[in-house]
């Protein structure tokens, strides 16, 4: 955990930092962050580098996102218009020959409709079918009732399809 923390510090307080202007809360939210990964080590380990920082950071938006909600809006953040609490797509850590596509179109096109999936559809897909988590881990990285999981998954699914369809009239 310590090589962890040592390694991945200076991109959470960076993506902490995104949303909160207070540097005792920033303090509490990396904290927090790092406290959320110490269940997910075998998780973390068994990840490709790349998903592992995308994964971590996730989770500091993640964590962030949960106590702005929590707080209602009761601390200090930087401008919503320059910095939403959207997060932006990172495929890089996704190996399309490594997934068997056909073209480099074809994952072009993945990415483009996930990445106009919004946030919580975006990472339940992310979530379960790349990171291949459980709806338990889900749920909990998401703030998720679990019972909900499966029901979400299938409608960020949906849309997805839906917009792959739609994509392929207009090619």
């Amino acid at each position: 955990m310590t090589n962890l923390y040592i390694k991945y510090q200076n991109m959470v307080r960076y993506a902490v930092s995104r949303k909160v202007s207070d540097e005792e809360i920033k303090k509490d939210l990396v904290q927090e962050v790092f406290c959320r990964l110490i269940p997910r080590i075998s998780l973390l380990k068994s990840l490709p580098p790349k998903a592992v920082s995308t994964y971590i950071y996730n989770t500091a938006v993640n964590v962030c996102c949960k106590y702005y909600r929590s707080r209602q809006n009761q601390f200090e953040t930087h401008s919503l218009e320059d910095d939403s609490l959207e997060m932006e797509a990172d495929f890089d850590f996704i190996n399309p020959v490594e997934l068997d596509f056909e073209t480099n179109d074809e994952y072009n096109r993945l990415v483009k409709v996930i990445s106009g999936l919004s946030l919580r559809d975006r990472n339940l897909i992310i979530y379960k079918y790349v990171y291949e988590m459980k709806n338990m881990e889900i749920a909990d990285a998401l703030d998720i009732p679990v019972k909900q999981i499966s029901v979400y998954i299938e409608r960020a699914r949906k849309k997805a399809m839906e917009s792959l369809k739609g994509d392929e009239i207009h090619v």
